[in-house]
Protein backbone atom coordinates (compact mmCIF):
# COMPACT_ATOMS: atom_id res chain seq x y z
CA UNK A 1 0.00 0.00 0.00
CA UNK A 2 1.47 3.43 -1.14
CA UNK A 3 1.46 6.28 1.37
CA UNK A 4 -1.04 8.39 -0.53
CA UNK A 5 -3.36 5.63 -0.29
CA UNK A 6 -2.75 4.83 3.61
CA UNK A 7 -3.75 8.72 3.57
CA UNK A 8 -6.97 8.62 1.32
CA UNK A 9 -7.89 5.98 3.78
CA UNK A 10 -7.07 7.38 6.87
CA UNK A 11 -8.90 10.88 5.75
CA UNK A 12 -12.20 8.91 4.49
CA UNK A 13 -12.36 7.11 8.08
CA UNK A 14 -11.88 10.46 9.70
CA UNK A 15 -14.68 12.15 7.73
CA UNK A 16 -16.91 9.13 9.03
CA UNK A 17 -16.08 8.65 12.94
CA UNK A 18 -18.69 8.62 15.32
CA UNK A 19 -19.43 11.16 17.52
CA UNK A 20 -19.52 8.78 20.40
CA UNK A 21 -16.06 8.55 20.49
CA UNK A 22 -14.70 7.10 24.12
CA UNK A 23 -12.84 9.44 26.17
CA UNK A 24 -13.20 12.50 23.02
CA UNK A 25 -16.51 13.93 22.97
CA UNK A 26 -19.20 14.35 25.74
CA UNK A 27 -23.16 12.71 25.83
CA UNK A 28 -25.76 14.96 24.63
CA UNK A 29 -26.99 15.72 27.96
CA UNK A 30 -23.91 16.92 29.51
CA UNK A 31 -22.58 19.09 26.31
CA UNK A 32 -23.43 23.17 26.78
CA UNK A 33 -25.36 25.01 23.84
CA UNK A 34 -21.84 26.18 22.42
CA UNK A 35 -20.27 22.74 22.21
CA UNK A 36 -23.58 21.67 20.56
CA UNK A 37 -23.04 24.58 18.21
CA UNK A 38 -19.86 23.50 17.71
CA UNK A 39 -20.84 19.81 17.18
CA UNK A 40 -23.37 21.03 14.45
CA UNK A 41 -20.46 22.99 13.08
CA UNK A 42 -17.97 19.91 12.84
CA UNK A 43 -21.06 18.16 11.00
CA UNK A 44 -21.18 20.92 8.68
CA UNK A 45 -17.48 20.89 7.80
CA UNK A 46 -17.93 17.25 7.35
CA UNK A 47 -20.18 17.42 4.84
CA UNK A 48 -18.70 20.08 3.09
CA UNK A 49 -15.42 17.87 3.33
CA UNK A 50 -17.06 14.98 1.73
CA UNK A 51 -18.35 17.42 -1.59
CA UNK A 52 -14.51 18.60 -1.96
CA UNK A 53 -15.20 22.20 -0.66
CA UNK A 54 -12.16 22.09 1.70
CA UNK A 55 -12.24 25.80 2.35
CA UNK A 56 -15.62 25.93 3.82
CA UNK A 57 -14.66 22.58 5.43
CA UNK A 58 -12.04 24.28 7.17
CA UNK A 59 -13.89 27.61 8.05
CA UNK A 60 -16.78 25.23 9.99
CA UNK A 61 -14.12 23.10 11.87
CA UNK A 62 -12.39 26.39 12.89
CA UNK A 63 -15.27 27.35 14.15
CA UNK A 64 -16.07 24.49 16.04
CA UNK A 65 -12.92 24.33 17.89
CA UNK A 66 -13.89 28.44 18.54
CA UNK A 67 -16.85 27.16 20.23
CA UNK A 68 -15.11 24.09 22.06
CA UNK A 69 -11.34 24.49 22.42
CA UNK A 70 -11.35 21.03 23.96
CA UNK A 71 -13.23 19.50 21.22
CA UNK A 72 -10.32 16.86 19.57
CA UNK A 73 -12.41 15.51 17.47
CA UNK A 74 -12.00 19.26 15.21
CA UNK A 75 -8.40 18.95 15.43
CA UNK A 76 -8.17 15.89 13.91
CA UNK A 77 -10.61 17.28 11.09
CA UNK A 78 -8.83 20.24 10.41
CA UNK A 79 -5.43 18.61 10.47
CA UNK A 80 -6.74 16.51 7.95
CA UNK A 81 -7.67 19.52 5.73
CA UNK A 82 -4.84 21.59 6.13
CA UNK A 83 -2.49 18.31 4.76
CA UNK A 84 -5.23 17.47 2.06
CA UNK A 85 -4.33 21.39 1.27
CA UNK A 86 -0.90 20.87 1.43
CA UNK A 87 -0.55 23.03 4.39
CA UNK A 88 1.22 20.45 6.12
CA UNK A 89 3.17 22.62 8.63
CA UNK A 90 -0.24 23.51 10.45
CA UNK A 91 -1.03 20.15 9.67
CA UNK A 92 1.48 18.69 11.99
CA UNK A 93 1.06 21.74 14.67
CA UNK A 94 -3.02 21.24 14.71
CA UNK A 95 -2.27 17.54 15.26
CA UNK A 96 -0.10 17.56 18.08
CA UNK A 97 -1.83 20.07 19.94
CA UNK A 98 -4.78 17.64 19.69
CA UNK A 99 -2.49 14.88 20.82
CA UNK A 100 -1.41 16.46 23.71
CA UNK A 101 -5.30 17.35 24.74
CA UNK A 102 -5.77 13.60 24.71
CA UNK A 103 -2.91 11.34 23.75
CA UNK A 104 -5.60 8.35 23.81
CA UNK A 105 -7.14 9.62 20.56
CA UNK A 106 -5.22 7.47 18.12
CA UNK A 107 -5.66 8.81 14.39
CA UNK A 108 -3.51 11.63 15.33
CA UNK A 109 -0.71 9.16 15.57
CA UNK A 110 -1.73 7.56 12.01
CA UNK A 111 -1.97 10.99 10.34
CA UNK A 112 1.50 12.36 11.63
CA UNK A 113 2.58 9.35 10.87
CA UNK A 114 1.86 9.40 7.17
CA UNK A 115 2.52 13.38 6.93
CA UNK A 116 6.26 12.84 8.01
CA UNK A 117 6.30 10.08 5.96
CA UNK A 118 5.00 12.60 3.23
CA UNK A 119 8.02 14.64 4.20
CA UNK A 120 10.62 11.32 4.19
CA UNK A 121 11.32 12.36 7.59
CA UNK A 122 11.10 8.56 8.31
CA UNK A 123 12.31 8.75 11.81
CA UNK A 124 9.79 10.54 12.91
CA UNK A 125 7.14 8.45 10.45
CA UNK A 126 8.36 5.38 12.22
CA UNK A 127 8.22 6.88 16.10
CA UNK A 128 4.10 7.72 15.09
CA UNK A 129 3.98 4.28 13.22
CA UNK A 130 5.07 2.54 16.06
CA UNK A 131 3.29 4.53 19.00
CA UNK A 132 0.09 3.58 16.94
CA UNK A 133 0.81 -0.26 17.00
CA UNK A 134 1.31 -0.54 20.33
CA UNK A 135 -1.36 1.84 21.50
CA UNK A 136 -3.72 0.22 19.09
CA UNK A 137 -6.56 -2.56 19.58
CA UNK A 138 -4.88 -5.57 18.01
CA UNK A 139 -8.21 -6.23 16.46
CA UNK A 140 -8.19 -3.02 14.86
CA UNK A 141 -7.03 -2.75 11.20
CA UNK A 142 -5.30 0.50 11.76
CA UNK A 143 -3.37 -1.25 14.29
CA UNK A 144 -2.50 -3.97 11.60
CA UNK A 145 -1.73 -1.67 8.92
CA UNK A 146 0.52 0.49 11.18
CA UNK A 147 2.40 -2.65 11.99
CA UNK A 148 3.05 -3.11 8.04
CA UNK A 149 4.05 0.71 7.70
CA UNK A 150 6.54 0.86 10.74
CA UNK A 151 8.26 -2.90 9.27
CA UNK A 152 7.96 -1.41 5.28
CA UNK A 153 9.96 1.45 6.28
CA UNK A 154 12.20 0.17 8.93
CA UNK A 155 13.36 -2.17 5.97
CA UNK A 156 13.68 0.88 3.12
CA UNK A 157 16.28 3.21 5.61
CA UNK A 158 19.53 1.52 6.91
CA UNK A 159 20.00 3.67 9.79
CA UNK A 160 16.69 2.52 10.72
CA UNK A 161 16.80 -0.87 10.45
CA UNK A 162 20.64 -0.57 11.86
CA UNK A 163 18.86 0.98 15.03
CA UNK A 164 16.53 -2.23 15.50
CA UNK A 165 18.85 -4.60 15.37
CA UNK A 166 20.71 -2.49 18.20
CA UNK A 167 17.83 -2.96 19.73
CA UNK A 168 16.69 -6.39 19.31
CA UNK A 169 20.26 -7.06 19.85
CA UNK A 170 20.52 -5.41 23.39
CA UNK A 171 16.73 -6.38 24.44
CA UNK A 172 18.39 -10.09 23.90
CA UNK A 173 21.13 -9.53 25.58
CA UNK A 174 18.87 -8.40 28.51
CA UNK A 175 17.31 -11.17 28.07
CA UNK A 176 19.45 -13.84 28.45
CA UNK A 177 21.15 -11.88 31.37
CA UNK A 178 17.85 -12.21 32.86
CA UNK A 179 17.57 -16.26 32.12
CA UNK A 180 20.87 -16.09 33.37
CA UNK A 181 19.89 -14.75 36.86
CA UNK A 182 16.60 -16.79 37.36
CA UNK A 183 18.79 -19.72 36.68
CA UNK A 184 21.54 -19.11 39.05
CA UNK A 185 18.82 -18.16 41.46
CA UNK A 186 17.30 -22.01 40.92
CA UNK A 187 20.52 -23.51 41.40
CA UNK A 188 21.39 -21.89 44.74
CA UNK A 189 17.66 -23.00 45.65
CA UNK A 190 18.46 -26.59 44.38
CA UNK A 191 21.56 -26.67 45.64
CA UNK A 192 20.33 -25.33 49.11
CA UNK A 193 18.18 -28.54 49.12
CA UNK A 194 20.68 -31.05 47.95
CA UNK A 195 22.19 -29.89 51.57
CA UNK A 196 19.82 -29.71 53.42
CA UNK A 197 18.87 -33.47 52.26
CA UNK A 198 22.91 -34.56 52.78
CA UNK A 199 22.34 -33.38 55.97
CA UNK A 200 19.25 -35.22 56.87
CA UNK A 201 21.17 -38.47 55.31
CA UNK A 202 24.11 -38.01 57.98
CA UNK A 203 21.83 -38.60 60.51
CA UNK A 204 20.10 -41.59 59.30
CA UNK A 205 23.96 -42.99 58.94
CA UNK A 206 23.60 -42.91 54.65
CA UNK A 207 27.28 -41.59 54.10
CA UNK A 208 27.40 -42.90 50.34
CA UNK A 209 24.30 -40.90 49.87
CA UNK A 210 25.74 -37.88 51.64
CA UNK A 211 28.83 -37.65 49.73
CA UNK A 212 26.31 -37.97 46.48
CA UNK A 213 24.04 -34.85 47.37
CA UNK A 214 27.20 -32.49 48.49
CA UNK A 215 28.79 -33.04 45.34
CA UNK A 216 25.51 -32.31 43.66
CA UNK A 217 24.95 -29.21 45.82
CA UNK A 218 28.22 -28.11 44.97
CA UNK A 219 28.15 -28.83 41.08
CA UNK A 220 25.08 -26.29 41.41
CA UNK A 221 27.09 -23.48 43.67
CA UNK A 222 30.76 -23.92 44.43
CA UNK A 223 30.59 -21.26 47.41
CA UNK A 224 27.69 -23.15 49.62
CA UNK A 225 28.74 -22.88 52.93
CA UNK A 226 29.52 -26.05 55.21
CA UNK A 227 30.16 -28.81 52.45
CA UNK A 228 33.23 -28.90 53.77
CA UNK A 229 32.74 -29.75 57.15
CA UNK A 230 30.17 -32.13 56.37
CA UNK A 231 32.05 -34.23 53.85
CA UNK A 232 35.18 -34.65 56.43
CA UNK A 233 32.76 -35.90 59.08
CA UNK A 234 30.83 -37.67 56.55
CA UNK A 235 34.93 -39.30 55.36
CA UNK A 236 35.35 -40.54 58.91
CA UNK A 237 32.09 -42.21 59.80
CA UNK A 238 32.78 -43.60 56.55
CA UNK A 239 36.51 -44.91 57.07
CA UNK A 240 35.18 -45.77 60.73
CA UNK A 241 32.03 -48.04 58.60
CA UNK A 242 34.93 -49.54 56.86
CA UNK A 243 36.58 -50.93 59.99
CA UNK A 244 33.59 -51.84 61.23
CA UNK A 245 33.01 -53.87 58.09
CA UNK A 246 36.53 -54.94 58.06
CA UNK A 247 37.16 -56.33 61.71
CA UNK A 248 33.53 -58.03 61.57
CA UNK A 249 34.90 -59.67 58.51
CA UNK A 250 37.78 -61.28 60.38
CA UNK A 251 35.50 -61.99 62.57
CA UNK A 252 33.39 -64.14 60.93
CA UNK A 253 36.36 -65.65 59.47
CA UNK A 254 37.90 -66.74 62.78
CA UNK A 255 34.71 -68.21 64.01
CA UNK A 256 34.29 -70.13 61.41
CA UNK A 257 37.95 -71.23 61.39
CA UNK A 258 37.48 -72.22 65.10
CA UNK A 259 34.43 -73.88 64.52
CA UNK A 260 35.82 -76.30 61.80
CA UNK A 261 38.82 -76.86 63.96
CA UNK A 262 36.75 -77.90 67.27
CA UNK A 263 34.69 -80.33 64.00
CA UNK A 264 38.57 -81.50 63.65
CA UNK A 265 38.38 -80.22 59.97
CA UNK A 266 41.54 -78.45 60.14
CA UNK A 267 41.91 -78.55 56.14
CA UNK A 268 38.82 -76.06 56.22
CA UNK A 269 40.21 -74.49 59.84
CA UNK A 270 43.15 -73.86 57.86
CA UNK A 271 41.41 -72.37 55.15
CA UNK A 272 39.29 -69.83 57.35
CA UNK A 273 42.90 -68.83 58.89
CA UNK A 274 44.15 -68.15 55.76
CA UNK A 275 41.83 -65.73 54.45
CA UNK A 276 42.67 -63.86 57.83
CA UNK A 277 46.13 -63.73 56.95
CA UNK A 278 45.47 -62.39 53.59
CA UNK A 279 43.06 -59.83 54.93
CA UNK A 280 45.07 -58.68 57.61
CA UNK A 281 47.75 -57.89 54.61
CA UNK A 282 45.53 -56.06 52.19
CA UNK A 283 46.21 -52.44 51.67
CA UNK A 284 43.69 -50.27 54.44
CA UNK A 285 41.82 -47.53 52.98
Amino acid sequence: MTSSSVRTICILTAVSISLAISGVCLSASNISTLQEQARLYRQQGLTQQKQGDLETALSYYQKAIELDPNYVIAYNDLGVVYDLMGMTDLAEQVYMKGLKMNPRYLNFYSNLAMLYEGKKDYAQAAHYWGRRSVLGDPKDPWTENAKKRLDAITFMVPELRQRLIEQESINLIQQVQEQKKLQKEMDLKKAAEHLANAKKLFNEGKYQKVLEEVNLALSLDPQIKDTQDLMDKTKVKIKEQEKEAFIAKMEKYYQDGKRFYQQDNLQAAKQEFDKIAELAASPQK
